[in-house]
């Protein structure tokens, strides 16, 4: 794929450091091997910055006309409507951890929970309160999709 790519990306990848002519994808393959974190394979030239927009008339198109329809039903009542709680399913159930720690539900470390308690569900303490819940109690969650049993927290 290297060896094919566009004339701008090959633009960009030159201003990004890589040696233009016929051995740049190979340049880029090898460093892209050599670094499986990550690395800058171009930069773009922000004068020309949207030069590679390929739509007919060289503008983001915002409307995707598939959800055209979507779009146009879109009122105040259909979204207050949408967002009516199901009596059956009253609380709103956020799945994965956004601590510094980890990135979203994997967990890097576990040196980094640093004695915190995981595999928890973490309630908002007005919520258990208002439900009897104490720290630590085993509860039953369901959602529409199926239930498990969990420590709160």
């Amino acid at each position: 794929m290297m060896q094919t790519v566009p004339k701008s990306f090959r633009k960009n990848a030159a201003r990004a450091g890589f040696t233009p002519g016929m051995g740049m994808g190979e340049e880029l393959f090898q460093k892209i091997m050599d670094h499986p974190e990550g690395l800058w394979v171009g930069q773009v030239d922000p004068e020309e910055n949207l030069a590679n927009v390929r739509t007919e008339d060289g503008k983001i198109n915002l409307a995707i006309p598939e959800l055209r329809t979507e779009l146009e039903d879109l009122d105040s009542a259909h979204e207050e409507a949408a967002l009516t709680p199901d009596p059956a399913f009253p609380l709103v159930l956020m799945a994965g951890r956004h601590f510094s720690m980890n990135a979203n539900t994997l967990m890097r470390n576990p040196a980094w929970n640093n004695g915190k308690r995981d595999c928890t569900l973490m309630m908002h303490a007005a919520d258990a309160e208002a439900l009897k819940i104490a720290d630590g109690q085993r509860v039953k969650v369901t959602t529409e999709a199926g239930s498990l049993e969990i420590d709160v927290e």
